[in-house]
C-alpha cells in the first residue's frame, strides 16, 4: 500500500509504502490485530468518511510523542536537531470503538517539496516571452 500527502500550502511532500507484514505487525502491537485487507478497508472509509469510528489525522513527531507520553505517563523524546524525525510526518488512522480509541501510525518520510516544473527547453528568454504570452 503507497501513501503520499502533500500539504496544500507549501507544496511539501512525505510518501511511504507499506506492504501486508509491516501492517499486520502494527496492528498486532497496538493489540488490536487486523489483517491487511481489513486494514485498506478501514483506510478506505476514513478516507471517503463512510464511518464515524474512523477518521485519519497529520501528526509530527512531536505530536505522536505527546499522544504516547498522555497515555503512558512518560515524558515525550525530542528528536534530535538533525533528526530525519523533525521533517517525517505520520498518517494516523484512528479506530473509535465504544470503550476503546486505537491509533495506528504510519511513518511518511519527506520527500521534498512539489514536482520540479519541466526543464526548459532553448532560450530562456524566448521561453519567458512564451510563457508571457500564454
Amino acid at each position: 500500500m503507497g501513501v503520499e500527502v502533500q500539504d496544500p500550502r507549501t507544496g511539501q511532500r512525505w510518501r511511504g509504502e507499506f506492504d501486508a507484514d509491516y501492517i499486520e505487525e502494527l496492528t498486532w502491537k497496538t493489540g488490536n490485530f487486523k489483517q491487511f485487507g481489513i486494514f485498506c478497508s478501514m483506510m478506505e472509509s476514513a478516507l471517503s468518511q463512510h464511518s464515524p469510528s474512523v477518521h485519519l489525522d497529520l501528526l509530527t513527531y512531536g505530536d505522536l510523542e505527546s499522544l504516547r507520553s498522555r497515555k503512558t505517563g512518560a515524558p515525550p523524546r525530542p528528536p534530535g536537531a538533525a533528526s530525519p524525525l523533525r521533517t517525517r510526518r505520520y498518517l494516523v488512522l484512528v479506530y473509535s470503538v465504544e470503550f476503546d480509541r486505537i491509533h495506528f501510525p504510519l511513518p511518511l518520510p519527506d520527500v521534498g517539496g512539489p514536482e520540479p516544473p519541466p526543464p526548459l527547453h532553448g532560450d530562456p528568454r524566448e521561453e519567458l516571452r512564451r510563457l508571457r504570452q500564454e
